[in-house]
């Protein structure tokens, strides 16, 4: 069977077998190579075979009573391979019933002569008379029948010592569970035929007991699992059978990795992901990975990196084209896909606000309903409505919301009305309002413009007055603005801050070579500047500011609206200006130059019609936690509209899990997730240290009830009894992860316990092919323990 799974995984790896000869079962010599050692070094209790050593034990006596899998724990014996077998014979029912019929006799006549003496070992034997009974009335019901039984063990070590070691480590568990352990001396090479597989007991140390009590020593949780469309997890730690399982013929497609540092987790997660994406060329793998651990998997799959910091751009607010299964599901609340945009686009500024922290600034449910307004007339000016014929649009950005809030400032009647009267922006409705003229009026026209021919009434103030050189600073005052484009503009008699203010962002695009947006933000920023520098009175001294003359642009024609028609005071239109200014001011950090610019301009990274096989998400370079979450959340939305608009399957692998369970926004939209991924062909990963941060957090353990596949490496610490019966393991299974072999050892495979969701747990040991090493760890072949 081993051989056979590895031409398997040869076949789906393109691997050619240096030796295709040996592989033929037909081939009666190859059997006999596979049963018998090339030679064999007899001793009186051990015996060298091949270049290994062996060892065979037999169990002479058994408890009154066996537990159910009492031979489980030794056969992951650690640094040694286990064989036993179990020999069952038929035992003649009626000499059963005389003989246990003797032994009642005997038993009773013991337990009056000690009673009468006072021995307190008569309660012993009144215990074994009961048990002598119970088997008597099975016998005699035939509820049960007698059997004769012989159970020999062969260990094998590549040394004579480690042999020697693992042995007594056996016999000393087996103690421990009541059972009578022996080595024959002098009859090891007995021993050694009586555990191959030609099946012959040549020692015959046999023992009676009932059929009941001999089904407690056969492994029936050692069954294996074989599904058509799975690939080899790895061996069953017990039979050696394969552990064949599919992710996708669960209910859902959500697994969950644990296990120490150096425990396995991470190289074997690596070699399972390999052997999925070589099977499904229709698989993609999108993964994070805060150390860096996956940047092999990557480069062997020719993948793309993506670093999660400052250098790459993301828009919070785009919107793609709707396929067409999906606009099949729009009349589904759930899946209308402008409704999620809008509704993601606020989840991000609610968190941008959130990690700002500032009580002036912050975000409450009036200024979020203000912002909310800004935002869906942002998608509005673009056409971009309800209707999936409109998300091929351009999609508006953060400096379009800002524009909007300038605007809003400026003009606020209009939206006041707008947002009062709860009109649909998919109609002329705007434009009678005459908002889309105010808001390009903004995007096009200085503040100095605005200022000049009274747009913007400038404030008072006692020290308000400006230096004759108020306005001929450099450019490169001005936040975004270098060496480079400090020069260009220089080409083109824009040298000065005043000569930036009372300039279109068109010619300033043009002179720099920068986009319309960001000139337009400089503009702004200089505007700034200038504004501070006002004559007293009020009144822009453009003379002193360094500027030649006054605007020529006025302001727009704006509609003849009665205020009062609608029910709205003055009250209610100073509160929108007053909101929408400091919503723009704390919003500052989306300008050019600022700490997240690239938050405010169209997206650069394209993870929805990516063609590469794996995407590597780069934590390694963030610079801010914060920035990290801001970037994380935009990066999951891009994954979440990746499933779902793909006809592919998608497979959401997280290494260290833990550091994103720890934020709470990662953590609802990962809860989110696991619980709806399904519906879109979405398989989450989730790689984690400590199942204590999984089963310890209750928003956490709703991810754990979404796992359909749970992969337990050694937890050193230990599973504490609340996890053990969170994850329906038994003693013995808890028992196996505790002491699983760790994927740092010398032996080349580490093991775990693997639970699949309706089908079982199975101990399982973990070993790659030598091939497979390189594609997972080409820098380290030897190493198998990441």
């Amino acid at each position: 069977m081993f051989e056979s799974i590895k031409e398997h995984l040869r076949d789906v790896l393109g691997i050619e077998d240096e030796h295709p000869d040996e592989l033929d079962g037909s081939d009666p010599a190859v059997h006999a190579r596979l049963i018998s050692p090339t030679h064999l070094v007899l001793a009186s209790n051990k015996m060298r075979t091949g270049e290994m050593w062996a060892q065979t034990i037999f169990v002479e006596g058994y408890p009154e009573n066996t537990d159910e899998r009492m031979l489980d724990s030794i056969y992951s014996t650690s640094g040694a391979n286990v064989d036993v077998s179990i020999y069952v014979n038929n035992h003649d029912t009626n000499s059963a019933i005389d003989g246990v019929e003797s032994a009642i006799d005997d038993v009773k006549a013991a337990v009056v002569q000690k009673e009468d003496k006072g021995e307190s070992s008569a309660r012993r034997s009144k215990r074994r008379l009961k048990r002598h009974e119970y088997i008597y009335d099975q016998l005699i019901s035939g509820k049960d029948e007698m059997v004769s039984i012989g159970l020999y063990i062969t260990v094998r070590a590549e040394s004579k010592d480690r042999v020697g070691d693992a042995t007594d480590d056996i016999i000393d568990t087996l103690r421990k569970r009541r059972l009578t352990v022996k080595k024959p001396a002098y009859e090891q090479q007995d021993g050694l035929v009586t555990t191959s597989p030609l099946a012959r007991d040549i020692l015959r140390y046999r023992k009676r007991m009932t059929g009941g009590a001999a089904g407690a020593l056969f492994p029936f949780r050692s069954k294996s699992v074989i599904e058509p469309e799975g690939v080899l997890w790895g061996f069953h730690a017990m039979n050696n059978s394969p552990l064949v399982v599919d992710r996708y013929a669960r209910s859902g497609y959500n697994l969950l990795v644990a296990g120490d540092i150096g425990a396995g987790k991470s190289f074997d997660s690596k070699l399972n992901l390999l052997r999925r994406l070589s099977k499904d060329r229709d698989t993609v793998l999108i993964v994070i990975d805060p150390m860096g651990e996956f940047h092999s998997l990557t480069e062997t799959f020719d993948g793309k990196t993506i670093p999660i910091n400052g250098s790459r751009s993301l828009n919070p607010m785009e919107i793609k084209e709707t396929p067409e299964h999906i606009i099949r599901k729009i009349d589904d609340r759930d899946h209308n896909p402008f409704r999620q945009s809008r509704i993601a686009a606020l989840d991000f500024f609610d968190m941008y606000f959130a990690m700002k922290g500032n009580d002036e600034s912050g975000l409450d449910a009036t200024r979020r309903a203000v912002l909310e307004l800004a935002v869906e007339i942002a998608y509005a000016l673009k056409g971009i409505t309800a209707d999936p014929r409109t998300h091929s649009n351009e999609s508006p950005t953060v400096t379009d919301v800002l524009d909007i809030l300038s605007a809003m400032g400026l003009y606020p009647l209009p939206f006041v009305i707008a947002a009062e009267t709860g009109i649909e922006f998919e109609g002329d409705e705007l434009e009678q309002l005459g908002i889309p003229d105010i808001v390009d009026y903004v995007q096009s026209t200085s503040i100095a413009d605005q200022i000049g021919n009274g747009t913007i009434e400038t404030v008072e103030s006692a020290d308000s007055s400006v230096s004759a050189d108020g306005g001929s600073d450099s450019v490169e005052e001005i936040d975004g603005i270098g060496s480079t484009y400090r020069d260009r503009l220089c080409e083109e008699d824009l040298s000065t801050v005043g000569d930036l203010a009372t300039t279109t962002p068109e010619t300033v695009a043009d002179a720099a070579g920068a986009p319309k947006s960001v000139a337009a933000d400089w503009i702004r920023e200089a505007d700034e500047s200038v504004g501070a520098a006002t004559a007293d009175g009020g009144e822009l001294d453009f003379e002193a500011a360094g500027i030649d003359s006054g605007p020529e642009q006025m302001k727009p024609e704006m509609p003849d609206i009665d205020a009062e028609r609608f029910g709205i005071t003055d009250k209610d239109i100073n509160q929108y200006k007053q909101h929408a200014s400091a919503l723009r001011m704390a919003m500052q950090s989306f300008r050019p130059g600022r700490t997240y610019d690239h938050l405010a301009q169209e997206t650069d990274v394209d993870i929805a019609e990516s063609d590469e096989k794996v995407i590597y998400l780069d934590l390694e370079e963030s610079e801010t936690d914060e920035e990290t979450s801001l970037m994380m959340k935009l990066m999951f939305r891009m994954i979440h509209q990746r499933a779902k608009q793909s006809s592919k399957r998608v497979i959401f692998a997280v290494d260290e899990a833990h550091m994103l369970i720890k934020d709470s926004e990662s953590l609802e939209w990962l809860e989110r997730a696991t619980r709806h991924s399904r519906h879109h062909d979405l398989s989450i990963q989730l790689m984690t240290q400590s199942l204590e941060d999984m089963l310890g957090h209750e928003d956490a353990k709703v991810i754990a009830d979404n796992t359909q596949i749970q992969v337990l490496h050694r937890i050193d610490k230990g599973i504490t009894d609340e996890q053990q019966k969170y994850l329906e393991i038994n003693d013995s299974e808890k028992d196996f992860v505790e002491s699983a072999t760790m994927g740092e050892s010398e032996l080349g495979y580490s093991t775990a316990l693997l639970c699949v969701e309706n089908v079982g747990k199975f101990p399982m040991r973990v070993e790659a092919l030598e091939e497979e090493i390189p594609l997972i760890d080409p820098d380290d072949e030897e190493d198998e323990g990441a």
